[in-house]
């Protein structure tokens, strides 16, 4: 049997990776369908951005942020403008949240919906920051009253509602992958 280490393909694929790929797709999935006709002022909550802040807040900045490139490229593709700006968005947010995430205590409900509120503001800021260094003229301080403090409070709320049910699923992922993980060690 081949032994786990860098080289081997499956110490790489998790279990945590499969689960996120699986939360992401269904909030991807929710967020263009049942909420792609839905908004408050125009505003729609962000549920990928709610799966890579979670992901980012139970794993640390690294997952987080990969998670952050990887789904929010995808969001890009599929919405076929400013392709790469909402993936390094989610980057940033999903690092912000694992930087939060190793220094407080995660499972209170107050400090999840405020990471998650936090990552909206980063993330929608550093969307605006790089729209506007590529040469589109947005109003700062019409975007920050507008946009970015509607989904900031969209998303917490969202993140509040989800992130028990996200972090359960990484939980349910981190035993498979310990079970996984013990069941070759007997090999």
């Amino acid at each position: 049997m081949a032994k786990a280490g860098i080289g081997n393909p499956i110490t790489v694929f998790h279990a945590r990776w499969l689960a996120a790929a699986l939360a992401t797709a269904v909030a991807f999935a929710a967020q263009t369908s049942l909420f792609g006709n839905i908004s408050l002022w125009g505003i729609r909550p962000d549920l990928v951005l709610v799966v890579v802040v979670a992901y980012g807040l139970h794993y640390g900045p690294a997952p987080g942020a990969v998670l952050g490139l990887v789904a929010g490229f995808f969001v890009d593709v599929y919405g076929g403008r400013l392709i790469g700006m909402g993936g390094l968005a989610k980057l940033t947010a999903g690092a912000v949240a694992g930087l939060i995430g190793e220094t407080v205590f995660r499972e209170r409900a107050l400090v999840w919906a405020a990471v998650t509120g936090a990552g909206s503001i980063v993330a929608n800021g550093v969307y605006l920051l790089l729209a506007r260094a590529f040469g589109l003229e947005i109003p700062v301080g019409l975007s920050i009253s507008r946009v970015i403090a509607p989904s900031a409070l969209c998303d917490t709320a969202a993140g509040f509602f989800l992130y028990p049910l996200l972090a359960h699923l990484f939980e349910l992922s981190d035993q498979r992958d310990e079970r996984r993980r013990l069941g070759r060690a007997e090999d």
